[in-house]
């Protein structure tokens, strides 16, 4: 249930800051952070939109921490112009949007 969910999306983020934080070398948005946790459910569509992937660590960010679906929302809202490109690679980005789905419903 939601237990379950926010003990895996903390887990999820404290291992992803652990990552960031052993690398001194300048940040790659689409391999760092939650982004690059969550890159091998959709690795074409994190590859082929890259302009979306610091608008997705944030969007993920304040899904975990600053009110969940709502505070998404407005982030992906924020930066409709840079999430446009997984409508242009939906085959590739489907997976991810499918996820989001899955992982907005159980912390309903």
């Amino acid at each position: 249930g939601e237990d379950a969910a926010t003990c895996a999306l903390n887990a999820l983020q404290a291992r992803a800051l652990k990552v960031d934080a052993g690398m001194a070398a300048p940040k790659d948005p689409c391999n760092t952070g939650l982004v690059g946790q969550i890159k091998s459910l959709a690795p074409g569509c994190i590859s082929s939109c890259k302009q979306a992937c610091t608008p997705l660590e944030e969007s993920l960010n304040a899904f975990m921490s600053e009110g969940g679906e709502e505070a998404a929302r407005e982030k992906i809202c924020k930066y409709q112009q840079e999430f446009e490109c997984a409508y242009e690679h939906w085959n590739q980005c489907k997976t991810l949007a499918d996820q989001a789905v899955v992982l907005a419903s159980s912390t309903l």
